[in-house]
Formats: C-alpha cells, structure tokens, sequence
C-alpha cells in the first residue's frame, strides 16, 4: 500500500532529532533554535499569568534581540501555555516596535503559532498580529497541534 505524501512529512517530522541550541530563557518564555531546519521556537510559559505590560515588552524586546543573530525566516511560537490578556495599547506597542523593525529589515517571517488553550489570550495574540502585520509578514498561521503547525512551517 503506497504511503501518501503528507504521512512521509509526518513521519520526517516526528523523526527529527535535532537538539536544538537554547539562546534565551527567563521566568516567562525560552528561545531556541534549529540551525539544520533553520527556524526559532519561542516557548510562552504558564507564568505569563504573573506577567505585567512592561514585563511583556522587555521579554518581546529580549526575544528579538536573542533571535537577530541567526535571521531565520521560519518561526515556531508555542502560546499554548500563553495566559496574559494583550490590551489594545501593547499590541499597538508590539506592531511599532517589535514587528515593524522586522518588517523594515526586510525580513518576512513565516509564523506558525500553536494556540493557546486560553480563549481570551488567544483572540487577543491574533489581534496584535493583525492584517497590517499579516500584509507585511509573509505567512501567519495558527495550530493546535505543533506537528502541524512544523508541517506547514518546514515545507
């Protein structure tokens, strides 16, 4: 019986043991790359639920900073466990600071977000990364499951 494409991808995927290189962790979130597949994992921890606004800027602001040496296109960000409520005024804060400076580097990332089990979090993550910063990024999309979200990050 012939395998169908999409099962050998899972498969590959599954299969993958690249150790990832750790570049940055804090109380709320860790960074880490995979130089042989060339894309970032950010973790969100469940302490998000403690965060506060400015906490939430400074780990923005360090993600970036952690991630800029290694430029790649391709990003994994886990908000499974993300619990704090983005308000309108930081996730306007986040499009002009954070995915504006991206988007004048050049760089257009393609993003896959695994979603986060809190309801509210969550539609407030999709509003920070609205249509303008979706127009101005190659590919944002949402999963609830990481195998597909590294299926369709890695194809």
């Amino acid at each position: 019986m012939p395998v169908k494409q999409n099962a050998l991808i899972v498969i590959k995927l599954l299969t993958f043991q690249e150790k990832p290189m750790q570049v940055y962790q804090s109380r709320y979130a860790m960074m880490e790359v995979f130089p042989d597949r060339q894309f970032n994992k950010v973790t969100w921890l469940p302490t998000t639920a403690q965060m506060s606004e400015e906490e939430f800027k400074i780990e923005l602001l360090n993600q970036s900073q952690a991630a800029a040496p290694y430029g790649y296109a391709r990003i994994l960000i886990d908000t499974s466990k993300f619990s704090m409520i983005v308000t309108p005024p930081i996730q306007k804060w986040a499009q002009e600071n954070i995915h504006r400076p991206i988007y004048e580097t050049g760089l257009r990332p393609k993003i896959a977000f695994l979603a986060s089990e809190d309801i509210f979090s969550q539609v407030s993550i999709e509003q920070t990364m609205d249509e303008e910063v979706a127009n101005d990024f190659s590919q944002i999309r949402y999963f609830q499951t990481e195998e597909e979200a590294l299926q369709w990050l890695l194809e």
